[in-house]
């Protein structure tokens, strides 16, 4: 009313004075001035609250101003950056009674598809709503949608007006006018705090990954990782689990919070089919990590007071999954989700756990591959293209005599042990490998070495077999075959020489009665001589195949030796119901060990004897002159004979048919055949029996003339050298 008056007032001044405009607009601006007032809100208001980035004190200046013209007894604000599901109370003012509750679903979404107040005004269109319960629960008179690059992101509830104040469509015009600004306002404040926080937590995130570069350990660097999630996001409580691929079970190694430690002793399991599809999501009873983890999961809801959880899973650069992260989730932390950091943090967690994995990887391979070259029984050494020792084994350092500070030494500091070895220079130059047998000069000990160098991606790698312990194993393994020939012959032997005893014995007796009978005498003399030579060649052939076995090639005679050898086991020819026939020439004369010659035969006849142990036989030994100053001997059996499969293998070390047979004659007959420059085939066919056929070299040979005619490969000493050492493995 006062206003009324002025006003008129100043009207009738105008007319009275000069200054009519001036005046007239004076009472203008008086009659209208609320609305005036409201319209200078609305243009200064964008400016005011742009000052501020923190969304309180925004709140604080949109408060001071509207209630000047709007002075509702309380205000709420509501507000999200996604959607409803993120809707959170940012600030209140007055005392407004329900200060906890969030507005229904159903109210955010009418308000984003209408886009209206609501009021429970008489005077507003919308008085009719159904959402006049909803504001009754809040205490609020008014409802103002908050919308900001055209999308609902938040509500004012507004309490009532004093009853002497009633708001026009004006006011309600007005009114979203000014709270759109307002929105406008704190979405600007919300981004430059969100900016503000990023710049923080990469700068958290930079030096993560300088503290994380100089780890070594998984524990540490799970242990530094829990405490970034907890930095970055907020987190309560940050649990690493690393995956172990064996038991495809997650074992718990890294924990932000001290009180749980005792959680370690609970691992989580997930079937290898589901991991693939483990990805970065909330985790609930119905997630296949807890499906399949129902009690730790059942624990974990008791302990934390939750049944959501973060899931992280950390993946290496091959896509499988490295280990996981897993945090319970509250409310309070509930936007972790949409958070832009979350790839950028994982990312940067991955780096360094996935080089860390490469890197213990990379040393329990290594670990493995030397502790492979270490217990190498052949000595082993790579050189640079330099000829710089870059490694080498254990067994090399035993074959040189030399300590662990070989290595990036010259190769050229082994030359006073083993000149032989500046051949490797050669390969250095011309790229072809090389091989030779030499010796290596120690201090108490010269050994025999089998000395190859060949070219690997740029790098010279030298192998050096030991031939000295080769040899001594191979001559074990022969005199074990001699004594199981021993063991098997002994039987005979025995029969053998008690038989002549046994007629010397009944000679003896009837010698005294017949003393004076010189025939009977001359008769007697005669016996005893031959069966004591008998007896004394057997005992000197046995005594022959238990002494070790020295190659020294003389001229002897073939059928001398072949005859020896059927002598010595007449009695297992007998034994076994096995006739033999000698038809080798008497005049042959081959360039042989006597030894190794008489073991040659015996090894041939014991393995036909044993062919025909059940139905018996017969044995045929022949011989036949070849080119090139070369005989073939063939020893032809009647038995059983053998299939394919078992001919292909009768070659191999420690093979046989036999449950007692120790494997070794065949390779045994091999060896001693290349020890003569020799050649040994075997035929044999199920039913038909076996044929030996043995290629010896008499005094004056020709191995190329008798290959060339014959068509025969003889085995060559570097054939000797793998056969032995395959027999050594």
């Amino acid at each position: 009313m006062k206003i009324l008056v002025i006003s008129i007032g100043i009207c009738f001044l105008s007319i009275v004075f000069s200054q009519r405009k001036q005046f007239f607009l004076l009472a203008m601006r008086l009659l209208s001035y609320r609305r005036w007032y409201i319209y200078s809100i609305s243009d200064s208001l964008s400016f005011k609250l742009n000052q501020y980035f923190n969304y309180h004190e925004m709140f604080k200046c949109f408060i001071s101003e509207i209630t000047l013209v709007f002075p509702f007894e309380h205000i709420s604000l509501y507000y999200t950056d996604d959607d409803y599901e993120q809707l959170r109370v940012l600030s209140h003012y007055g005392n407004p009674s329900n200060d906890l509750d969030l507005p229904s679903k159903s109210l955010w979404l009418w308000l984003g598809v209408h886009r209206q107040i609501i009021s429970q005004s008489n005077r507003f269109k919308n008085n009719k709503t159904s959402h006049s319960d909803e504001l009754k629960r809040f205490n609020s008179t008014i409802c103002i949608p908050l919308f900001s690059m055209g999308k609902l992101q938040g509500v004012l509830m507004c309490g009532s007006l004093p009853k002497r104040y009633r708001m026009q469509s004006f006011d309600f015009t007005q009114l979203w006018k000014i709270s759109q600004i307002f929105s406008l306002a704190i979405q600007h404040a919300l981004l430059h705090v969100r900016n503000q926080s990023n710049i923080q937590r990469l700068s958290r995130l930079h030096s993560f990954s300088i503290e994380s570069s100089q780890l070594l350990s998984q524990s540490e660097l799970a242990t530094l990782s829990t405490q970034l999630f907890y930095d970055l996001f907020n987190l309560k409580t940050v649990f690493y689990f690393h995956y172990i691929e064996a038991t495809q079970s997650f074992i718990p190694m890294g924990i932000h919070y001290q009180t749980h430690l005792s959680l370690y002793q609970y691992p989580l399991i997930l079937c290898e089919e589901l991991l693939s599809n483990l990805g970065t999501e909330s985790g609930s009873d119905t997630h296949p990590l807890f499906t399949q983890n129902p009690t730790v999961f059942t624990m974990f809801s008791a302990i934390f007071q939750t049944k959501d959880y973060f899931i992280m899973p950390i993946r290496n650069t091959h896509g499988n999954v490295h280990g996981l992260f897993l945090a319970p989730l509250y409310s309070r932390n509930a936007l972790v989700f949409q958070d832009s950091l979350i790839s950028i943090a994982l990312n940067a967690v991955k780096l360094p756990i996935n080089r860390i994995a490469n890197f213990e990887s990379m040393h329990k391979t290594n670990a493995y591959n030397q502790a492979v070259l270490d217990n190498n029984p052949v000595g082993i050494i790579v050189l640079d293209k330099h000829l710089t020792i870059l490694s080498c084994n254990s067994k090399a350092l035993v074959l040189f005599d030399e300590p662990h500070t070989i290595v990036k030494e010259k190769i050229n500091i082994t030359y006073a042990k083993c000149p032989d070895i500046q051949q490797v220079e050669h390969v250095a130059i011309s790229h072809a490998p090389i091989a030779f047998e030499t010796t290596i000069q120690c201090a108490s000990t010269v050994n025999s070495v089998y000395l190859s160098a060949q070219i690997i991606q740029s790098e010279i790698l030298c192998m050096i077999t030991d031939l000295s312990a080769m040899r001594k194993l191979q001559l074990k393994i022969q005199q074990s075959n001699q004594l199981s020939m021993l063991g098997a012959m002994s039987a005979s032997i025995s029969h053998e020489i008690k038989n002549s005893l046994v007629g010397i014995h009944s000679f003896a007796q009837l010698l005294p009665s017949n003393w004076h009978n010189e025939s009977f005498r001359n008769k007697f003399s005669s016996l005893v001589l031959n069966q004591l030579t008998r007896v004394t060649e057997m005992t000197c052939l046995l005594g022959q195949l238990g002494k070790p076995s020295i190659t020294k090639l003389q001229p002897v005679n073939l059928n001398y030796h072949v005859k020896k050898a059927i002598e010595l086991l007449t009695g297992e020819f007998n034994k076994n119901r096995v006739s033999v026939s000698n038809l080798v020439d008497n005049d042959i004369i081959i360039k042989a060990d006597v030894n190794q010659l008489f073991q040659l035969f015996t090894n041939v006849l014991l393995n036909s004897i044993q062919a025909m142990r059940v139905t018996g036989g017969s044995i045929t030994i022949s011989s036949q002159k070849l080119p090139g100053n070369y005989v073939e001997i063939q020893c032809k059996d009647t038995g059983h004979g053998m299939e394919p499969q078992t001919l292909s293998m009768i070659n191999d070390p420690f093979f046989s048919t036999k449950s007692s047979g120790s494997g070794l004659g065949v390779p045994i007959i091999r060896g001693i055949m290349l020890r003569h420059n020799g050649g040994i085939k075997i035929e044999s066919s199920v039913n038909l029996g076996t044929v030996f056929k043995l290629y010896i070299p008499k005094v004056k040979a020709n191995a190329e003339q008798f290959e060339a005619a014959t068509g025969i490969q003889l085995m060559r000493a570097e054939e000797k050298e793998e056969k032995e050492f395959t027999l050594l493995l």
